[in-house]
């Protein structure tokens, strides 16, 4: 059997277990966006439809990143009242970045995991009897256990040690949030009904995680964002009659850092921007993406 194949207009690694775009559907894709720029600012709905579409066809591999980066052109789509007439998308920045956005980093996000693992960071262990229920975090000294109501007390297996589970997780949400856990039941029924069901919030606040990630990679190095969030920063320090200025040289002070730069906007980015966002997504990435390769 092979190994690496083309299907679905999609790069199947068996390999390294990712999947890709292949380079034929990038490449026409950045030249549709260039052939719609091009007759730009007047466009049709049905033009940005397309692009929507292409975007949308893309969503195995670049997930929720595809909705999340089509929501002003849906919002222009959704408020058509025929296919036909041109407006002037000008008049709509937010649809014109999210274009800007595929066009600039469609290469760099065409790659993903199909079988991505996590390694957890804790393991857990539960029971339940007809009486009680317990658990534990190992390596922890945290412990949990309570007295089934002779209401619960009827309920069946299944129940309980759903409970079980669930109560275990109330009691240890100071140590477990933002953190994998694997847990350990002793009722495989019960196990199925938690990944199937809607008690998976650590898994969906991992894709959810990887989505905000990818926006904020992108949006660190965009001097646009920058400039947005350093004027409006600027209005509110004016507004208590206080200027940005670039601190005076450290000297002797040893414990102060001078940070090289020419403007009161170049230092602050320096200083405060690019250090938070970087510590915003390695912490992320250290608690609930550590095992992805595509982040």
């Amino acid at each position: 059997p092979t190994q690496l194949l083309v299907w679905l207009g999609l790069n199947w690694d068996l390999v390294s277990g990712s999947i890709s775009i292949t380079d034929r559907r990038i490449s026409n894709f950045i030249a549709f966006i260039d052939k719609f720029l091009q007759s730009a600012p007047y466009v049709t709905p049905q033009d940005c439809a397309s692009i929507t579409g292409h975007i949308m066809s893309m969503s195995p591999v670049l997930g929720n990143l595809t909705r999340l980066k089509t929501r002003f052109l849906y919002k222009v789509i959704d408020s058509r009242s025929t296919w036909d007439p041109r407006f002037n998308i000008g008049l709509h920045n937010d649809c014109l970045s999210e274009i800007f956005f595929w066009k600039n980093n469609i290469v760099s996000l065409n790659s993903r995991n199909i079988v991505p693992y996590q390694v957890p960071f804790l393991f857990s262990f539960s029971d339940a009897s007809n009486v009680a229920c317990g658990a534990y975090l190992v390596g922890t000294e945290e412990v949990s256990h309570r007295t089934w109501s002779s209401s619960e007390a009827e309920k069946s297996s299944t129940w309980r040690e759903l409970n079980a589970v669930h109560f275990a997780l109330t009691s240890f949400k100071n140590s477990v949030q933002g953190k994998s856990v694997k847990w350990h039941s002793d009722n495989q029924r019960a196990v199925r009904i938690i990944l199937q069901g809607k008690n998976v919030d650590l898994i969906e606040a991992a894709k959810e995680a990887s989505v905000v990630i990818n926006v904020m990679k992108v949006e660190r190095d965009d001097p646009s964002v920058w400039k947005e969030l350093y004027e409006q920063g600027k209005q509110l320090a004016a507004d208590v009659d206080i200027e940005p200025r670039i601190p005076r040289t450290a000297a002797r002070q040893q414990h102060r850092v001078n940070i090289p730069a020419e403007t009161p906007e170049m230092f602050w980015q320096r200083a405060e921007y690019f250090p938070l966002v970087d510590h915003l997504v390695q912490e992320l990435t250290d608690r609930l993406l550590s095992q992805e390769d595509r982040f």
